[in-house]
């Protein structure tokens, strides 16, 4: 299955069918969610079994059932725009939104298992669970990262917090620049044609989301396994 968001609706692919029948020709599909005029579609996660996916609309969060392509719930709470959804288990949802929170919705008990208080000064703009520690990392528009403990009775307390552009200065001071050609070990370079669109003018945010640090708008956790001889 594939999900895919526009500004105005999200649809689920059946990409199975068209591996399947091994032709690109035709691809089922369902629309999911068609937006209101004020209520724009943002983020989407699947759970580990994809029998569930999420949907950001607005300051809510609709989880439909891919079997048979139905809404099921729908997560209310947040007072700004939703984020990110991202999966934790087959049941958790954490959610992340412009109020500067995070929530974590059990599907299950059919309720908030966890709801934070506003962290940080600026909205956080992406998420991401590592499903073997437990784990959740938050990024928010001032470039700060923030990993809490997702364990249950654990308070999810906050057990990292890193400001991606002052650790960037860190490391570009000990670090001598690469000079092209100059090592071996470089890797190698891989060159688009350049636009020749017009960029358009890029008029500095003034509002609250305004940052000093480097934005990072997206973040996602891959559990690698390692052979003994590489570790």
């Amino acid at each position: 299955l594939l999900c895919s968001v526009a500004e105005d609706s999200a649809i689920l692919w059946d990409i199975g069918e068209c591996y399947s029948k091994n032709s690109a020709a035709s691809v089922q599909q369902e629309v999911v969610l068609t937006t209101l005029s004020k209520e724009t579609a943002g983020p989407a996660s699947f759970n580990d079994t994809s029998s569930l996916v999420a949907v950001c609309r607005g300051c809510d969060i609709l989880v439909f059932a891919t079997e048979l392509c139905q809404l099921d719930t729908t997560l209310v709470g947040h007072t700004a725009p939703v984020t990110g959804v991202v999966f934790s288990a087959s049941h958790l949802i954490v959610t992340i939104s412009e109020d500067r929170t995070f929530k974590i919705w059990d599907l299950v008990q059919s309720s908030v298992a966890f709801q934070s208080a506003i962290i940080s000064a600026s909205p956080f703009v992406c998420a991401c669970v590592d499903p073997v520690q437990d784990h959740l990392f938050t990024m928010a528009a001032d470039g700060k990262l923030r990993m809490y403990d997702m364990v249950l009775g654990s308070g999810h307390a906050k057990l990292l917090e890193c400001d991606i552009g002052k650790e960037q200065e860190k490391m570009a001071a000990s670090h001598m620049p690469f000079e092209d050609g100059n090592t071996s070990n470089s890797g190698s370079v891989i060159r688009s044609m350049v636009s020749r669109q017009p960029l358009p003018d890029a008029t500095p945010s003034t509002g609250p989301c305004a940052h000093a640090g480097p934005l990072v708008i997206g973040m996602y956790y891959q559990h690698g396994q390692h052979s003994q001889e590489e570790e």
